[in-house]
């Protein structure tokens, strides 16, 4: 299953990028950034351009399509907490990395990546793991 899901508003285009180096091991469907190089590897915190649509390969310059994400859309990740309670919904989240397996820490953010904007309906509150529904924030989205 995909980290980050794509669930409404306006989506992101899906554009063509060359994979990078390191960090890498993303998965399908996680977050990715630009290198230096402008090549694609898994996103840092505050530092992301879109959902990977296809996982990484190992071998540097293979074409990688990329969803950009967009603020004004929602998306569906994991939380990190023990279950999804409504005391969520409305908070400041970062997400955690790992190669398909990103999550979101509302506990203690520093670089407020998301706004938690709702508890996917598909999980009933107090699910271990269950899904949030969030938006990025403008400032790390990656300019393009």
């Amino acid at each position: 299953m995909a980290s980050v899901e794509y669930v409404s508003g306006p989506r992101g285009e899906i554009l063509i990028y060359q994979e990078g180096a390191t960090p890498a091991s993303f998965a399908k469907g996680d977050l990715v950034r630009t290198d230096t190089a402008g090549q694609v590897v898994m996103a840092t915190a505050g530092n992301i351009l879109g959902i990977a649509c296809k996982g990484y390969t190992s071998t540097q310059g293979t074409r990688i399509p990329v969803e950009l994400v967009t603020p004004a859309a929602i998306y569906r990740i994991a939380s990190q907490a023990g279950g999804t309670a409504l005391a969520q919904v409305g908070l400041l989240a970062d997400v955690v990395f790992g190669a398909g397996a990103h999550t979101v820490d509302e506990t203690s953010p520093s670089t407020n990546e998301l706004d938690i904007v709702g508890i996917d309906p598909q999980d009933a509150i107090g699910t271990e793991g269950g899904k949030l529904l969030v938006r990025f924030r403008f400032k790390v989205i990656e300019a393009r």
